[in-house]
């Protein structure tokens, strides 16, 4: 039986060539946000597909965060490709799904159709996505942490929130190296 798909409006940038060198932040997620990525082993497969993204395509996953249900990552494009982000991102899901269905058994969708993306456009454009996806995995831990507190009667209180402020992941040779203007989208 075939699925039919309503039509969404595309979120991408009209005359935006989405092969260019430059910075993306990428979120996908799992179908019907279940927590796949709960389980350790499943992580596994999703973290060393990612890691090993630069061996299929010359790109680099410079920050990634896996949740439960989601991921979020910075995919830096070295240079002018032959091919598109979304390419990318389809190959990417197919091998992961593929992995977990065959280790697994899983029959069912495991991603969410489509994906988020963000073109990172500049430095602080580029340090507020890292510190999103920081962030993101730290925010997780602090709730896990307070709800396991509050069912022991207790109080929660972490380290990162004290002190002077959040660590937030410096920006890497790889992005200092790209031309900042590079990162501009003019229509």
């Amino acid at each position: 039986m075939s699925t039919a798909y309503r039509r969404r409006n595309s979120l991408r940038l009209k005359d935006y060539d989405y092969s260019s060198e430059g910075a993306y932040f990428v979120t996908i997620s799992c179908n019907d946000k279940k927590g796949y990525f709960n389980s350790p082993s499943i992580k596994k497969i999703v973290e060393v597909n990612l890691k090993n993204l630069n061996k299929r395509f010359n790109v680099a996953v410079e920050h990634f965060c896996i949740m439960p249900d989601h991921i979020h990552l910075i995919l830096f494009f070295k240079e002018k490709q032959d091919f598109a982000l979304s390419q990318v991102i389809q190959s990417y899901k197919s091998l992961v799904a593929k992995e977990i269905r065959e280790k697994f058994g899983i029959s069912e969708k495991i991603w969410q159709r489509g994906f988020y993306d963000h073109i990172i456009r500049n430095e602080k454009d580029y340090l507020e996505k890292a510190k999103y996806i920081f962030n993101n995995q730290l925010k997780k831990d602090l709730e896990k942490e307070a709800m396991s507190a509050s069912r022991r009667g207790g109080a929660c209180l972490h380290p990162f929130i004290i002190g002077s402020g959040n660590p937030i992941p410096e920006p890497t040779k790889v992005f200092l190296s790209i031309r900042l203007s590079s990162f501009y989208y003019e229509p």
